[in-house]
């Protein structure tokens, strides 16, 4: 601490792990069951880089690190920060209303607190133990919050109001606390997370994610190493930045590469592309279907942020080597889910060259239905392959990639929104007037009573 409000941390010893094997998820592993991951130096750094914060009454507020700390590496910071926050004089944090008197001698309180997920409503318990510790838990009710820092994708399930009725996240805290409101430790805390993620599809069931982290107090006492002084480029809240998977997701919408440079580069892209399908190509010839599975979601990920340049040196892999048709296939099918700008294109250029044959088009134009991140860019590129003489030849292949024009659009267009903290308005006036029109015009030129 500098003084009684401000205090500088910093991370002086990290490990990352990775496991691949089946563990019981609500549990907390020891790290020796991890393979650990070795990490680049310059991720080091940027880890070790000191965060400033003000820490007043067990709440966190105005986070100031330096303009070379990535979101990532601040997130991580803040993840550890988020297990510090208790509200130990019980205040609303966004009305800055004390409530003393109204909860005194009580052991439960309700206040609007900024955690890691949000501007949410918490709940507190407060109950002895019969040591000289005291267990502070913490609720966050997602179904209270004024801002997520979340995003949503595309076109929503039917039973999506239904479910949002329903509790499909949960953090509990749990903290032993020693001391008095004036002077206070915090000797160990614990956090449970689950968080139930719906597919687009209805046909695919709910997936569920768990988390569980614990801090425990080695050391309180005399300050031994210096920290070195932030130069507090920028201030936030304890609320997660989530700038990375904006800058993700406008990569995806427009292709625009400068968008790539505020993403941690992935090297070797290519390189680890062209040994995931050399692999995927023996599992596919020995019938290995799970590890296939593993493999195929990695090459998705890595295809979301491949340039265009690499998608052609990819391509240039299938033409210097013999390669299962299966394989191709999938390949395909990782374009399509992939989902961005890049891949888009990638695939029409394809289907217009009739490298594609007719039906397996028809399937994928029909999975980018379900894209991620809809744009008018990657709607245009779709109505490109709808103009084209493959297209107006085939019938099932036309009603496919028309039907996939308008699902596209109305992905783009969903303006319901709940809670978000990053809303922009991505479907103005114009764009569907310019569609409106596009849709009448060919109701118009046709004939048949099927093609209408």
């Amino acid at each position: 601490p500098i003084d009684e409000r401000i205090v500088l941390f910093q991370l002086n010893h990290v490990r990352f792990g990775s496991i691949q094997e089946e563990f019981e998820p609500r549990e907390l592993l020891p790290f020796e069951r991890f393979q650990l991951v070795k990490l680049d130096e310059e991720h080091k750094d940027m880890l070790f880089m000191p965060i400033r914060f003000v820490y007043r009454h067990g709440m966190i507020s105005d986070i100031e690190f330096s303009e070379e700390d990535k979101p990532w590496s601040v997130n991580i910071k803040k993840a550890i920060l988020n297990m510090l926050q208790i509200n130990i004089m019980k205040r609303d944090e966004t009305t800055r209303n004390e409530r003393e008197e109204e909860f005194e001698n009580k052991n439960f309180f309700v206040n609007v607190e900024r955690t890691l997920e949000g501007e949410c409503e918490v709940e507190y318990t407060i109950n002895d133990m019969k040591t000289e510790f005291v267990q502070w838990t913490k609720s966050i009710n997602f179904q209270k919050c004024n801002v997520r820092p979340e995003v949503q994708y595309g076109i929503r399930p039917r039973e999506f109001k239904k479910l949002h009725d329903e509790k499909l996240f949960s953090t509990v805290f749990k903290y032993k606390v020693v001391g008095n409101r004036d002077e206070f430790l915090i000797h160990d805390v614990e956090l449970e997370s689950q968080y139930k993620l719906m597919p687009l599809s209805k046909k695919h069931e709910l997936i569920t994610s768990f988390v569980f982290n614990k801090m425990t107090l080695v050391y309180a006492g005399k300050i031994e190493t210096q920290i070195p002084s932030v130069r507090r480029d920028r201030k936030e809240t304890l609320i997660y930045n989530f700038d990375w998977e904006i800058a993700e997701e406008m990569f995806a919408m427009t292709g625009d590469e400068k968008y790539l440079y505020r993403i941690p580069e992935w090297k070797n892209k290519v390189e680890h592309i062209g040994k995931l399908l050399t692999l995927i190509t023996r599992h596919v010839e020995e019938k290995v279907e799970l590890e296939t599975t593993h493999m195929f979601a990695r090459l998705v990920k890595l295809l979301r942020l491949c340039r265009e340049q690499e998608l052609i040196k990819i391509q240039r892999f299938f033409e210097t080597r013999e390669v299962n048709h299966k394989v191709l296939s999938l390949y395909y099918d990782a374009l399509a889910m992939a989902g961005t700008k890049v891949t888009v294109t990638e695939l029409v250029k394809k289907i217009t060259d009739e490298r594609i044959d007719t039906l397996k088009a028809a399937r994928l134009l029909k999975s980018l239905a379900e894209i991620r991140v809809p744009s008018e860019m990657i709607a245009d590129e779709i109505l490109r392959v709808c103009e084209s003489g493959v297209v107006e030849r085939v019938p099932y292949l036309k009603q496919s990639c028309w039907l996939t024009y308008g699902a596209i659009f109305n992905g783009l267009c969903n303006n319901e929104k709940l809670a978000v903290y990053h809303v922009e308005n991505m479907c103005k006036r114009e764009v569907k007037e310019k569609v409106v029109r596009k849709l009448i015009d060919m109701f118009r030129r046709t004939e048949t009573r099927y093609e209408k």
